[in-house]
C-alpha cells in the first residue's frame, strides 16, 4: 500500500474518531453511516461482540456506552496504519488497517454491562484496529479494559496490591494527524515506511 493510501485511511479513521467524540447517543447512526457500510463487522469485548451491521453496532455498543458515559471522549496516544501481513506464508494479504490506542475518559453516570455507575470520572484503556476497503471502515476490532472499569467503580477483580495503574493521558491535549515524523540526526527510515 502506498504512503498516500495509508495517510488517506488514517485521515478517515481520525475523522471518524473525532466525530464520535462529538456524538451523542441519539445521533450515532448518522456518524457511523458516514464512515461504515451497512454490512460492517465489529468485534469487541465480552459480553458485547461480535456485532454485524450498523444497527447492531449502534444499538448494542455505542448507545449503551454513551448513555453510561454521556461526556465520553477518546484520547488517542498511539496512531498508525499500513497493510497487513496476515497470510500463513508471510506474504501481504492486501488488507488496509489503521490502529490506535489510548483512553476513553468520561463520567460513569449509568450502569454499564451490569457494572454499577460510580458517578466518577472513569478512564477506559482501549486499542482499536480498523480495516478499510474503498474508503470505508468495514471491520473493527476493539479491546477495552473492562476489569479496570470494575476496579475504578469499587469492585476489585484482582487481589489488593497486585494491580498497577498506568499513566493516564490527558483528554485536553491537542491531537493532530502526523504525516511524517521529524527527522533526527543519525536516524534513517526505510523508504516508503510510515
Amino acid at each position: 500500500m502506498t504512503s498516500t493510501v495509508t495517510q488517506k485511511n488514517k485521515t478517515i479513521v481520525w475523522d471518524f474518531w473525532q466525530q464520535l467524540n462529538k456524538a451523542k447517543a441519539h445521533n450515532l447512526g448518522t456518524v457511523l453511516r458516514r464512515h461504515l457500510p451497512e454490512y460492517a463487522h465489529w468485534n469487541g469485548p465480552h459480553p458485547i461482540g461480535p456485532l454485524y451491521g450498523l444497527d447492531a453496532i449502534v444499538g448494542e455498543f455505542w448507545q449503551p456506552l454513551l448513555r453510561s458515559f454521556p461526556d465520553l471522549q477518546r484520547d488517542t496516544t498511539i496512531f498508525f496504519g499500513g497493510q497487513s501481513n496476515g497470510r500463513a506464508d508471510g506474504l501481504f494479504d492486501g488488507k488496509e488497517w489503521v490502529c490506535g490506542l489510548g483512553h476513553f475518559i468520561g463520567t460513569f453516570k449509568k450502569d454499564w454491562l451490569t457494572i454499577p455507575a460510580s458517578k466518577q470520572t472513569t478512564h477506559i484503556r482501549w486499542s482499536e484496529f480498523c480495516r478499510l476497503h474503498e474508503g470505508k471502515i468495514v471491520e473493527i476490532y476493539i479491546l477495552m479494559d473492562i476489569p479496570d472499569v470494575m476496579r475504578q467503580a469499587g469492585f476489585p477483580v484482582v487481589p489488593t496490591g497486585s494491580w498497577r495503574s498506568g499513566l493516564v493521558a490527558s483528554a485536553t491535549r491537542q491531537r493532530r494527524c502526523v504525516t511524517r515524523a521529524p527527522r533526527r540526526a543519525g536516524v534513517t527510515a526505510k523508504p516508503g515506511s510510515d
